[in-house]
């Protein structure tokens, strides 16, 4: 057994709850949790009718409560009522593009909805890990590699809305007696199958791809820190075992790749060429919107202090994401094909 899944097997019959469950990685993290025999909830908007959380069929696997992280004393009642354990922050607004279009609902959910679970978390008891989760864009723009320590002060309205979720989890560490380590995970951009957000990389692709269509790119030149999702979730699994066992590890962890970053464009024709079948055209689109050039993360401090390290290189990812999406094409039972890709990596990670 590796690393991984002895953490994993310390959730067995553990109270999990996943806010943004519907979503993306929420998703993905409900999967892992209930092989891992978790007793699991979620608390998020409606899923998405074209979702990987409806093609998986996750009803099946926890108590699903639908709210907006937003309304405090709904959200309280159902922290109050499950009582968790484990408490992993996924509900967002998560995308640049809708922030520049609703400024104020992202800092609405992203900001206040942190605040208002900080504030269940304070005025509760019985728990024993939190991981609250933001993005690698709360930081300042600089040209070198992001450390924990370096000022927050994202861009746009998404990015800056996650450094201000950021400074009151510090805030509340600090301030208060919490009856819970909090930590935050500021990850890079992840890729993944069942993943259908508009405007994003890798699900403009695929969507172009099954249509045949040229991939348009809005920053081809862009660098960011690609990582596979379960890479992504991993680490945020390895945070919460970690703070759990020693309150003095809770704090701001960046999660990413390290050294292994590339051109958006480069990712794209990467995809074009595992997706195969001719299609391999990619072109560039304007963008009216600010968006950073160059993103890296330091992940020296995840790496020492909680021995974590991604398994899958970008190749990898792509090469995941693309057998998702064929497999969804061609009408597989995805909860068993997305569980096959989960055993598979922990597999690999344990050797």
């Amino acid at each position: 057994m590796g690393v991984m899944t002895d953490r994993l097997s310390l959730f067995k019959d553990k109270r999990v709850l996943i806010t943004g469950h519907t979503g993306f990685k929420g998703s993905w993290l409900s999967r892992i949790f209930a092989m891992a025999g978790a007793e699991l909830a979620g608390y998020a908007l409606p899923a998405e009718e074209l979702s990987m959380y409806r093609l998986c069929k996750q009803d099946s696997i926890l108590k699903s409560y639908e709210g907006d992280v937003r309304d405090f004393s709904h959200l309280r009642s159902i922290v109050n009522d499950f009582s968790p354990e484990y408490i992993f922050h996924l509900a967002a607004q998560p995308l640049v593009l809708e922030g520049y279009s609703y400024p104020r609902e992202t800092y609405e959910t992203n900001f206040m909805g942190t605040v208002n679970l900080l504030e269940c978390i304070r005025r509760g008891r019985g728990f024993r890990s939190v991981v609250l989760i933001t993005t690698d864009k709360v930081y300042r723009e600089q040209k070198n590699a992001c450390r924990e320590d370096d000022a927050l002060d994202g861009f746009d309205p998404y990015s800056n809305s996650k450094s201000c979720a950021e400074l009151a989890a510090a805030c509340y560490r600090r301030s208060f007696a919490m009856s819970a380590p909090i930590s935050t995970a500021r990850a890079g951009n992840t890729l993944g199958g069942g993943d259908f957000a508009a405007n994003r990389i890798l699900p403009d692709c695929m969507r172009a791809l099954l249509k045949g269509e040229t991939v348009q790119v809005r920053h081809p030149y862009s660098v960011r820190p690609y990582l596979y999702v379960l890479d992504t979730l991993c680490a945020y699994i390895s945070i919460a075992v970690r703070q759990a066992e020693q309150i003095e590890l809770a704090g701001a962890y960046n999660v990413a790749p390290g050294a292994e970053i590339i051109q958006t464009g480069v990712l794209v024709e990467k995809v074009c060429r595992e997706w195969g079948e001719g299609r391999s055209s990619v072109s560039s689109m304007p963008d009216a919107w600010h968006e950073t050039e160059r993103l890296q993360l330091n992940n020296e401090k995840i790496r020492n202090s909680l021995h974590w390290r991604p398994h899958y290189s970008i190749d990898d990812a792509v090469r995941e994401t693309v057998a998702w999406t064929k497999a969804w094409q061609c009408g597989e039972d995805m909860a068993l094909f997305t569980d096959r890709q989960i055993r598979a990596y922990l597999e690999s990670a344990a050797k």
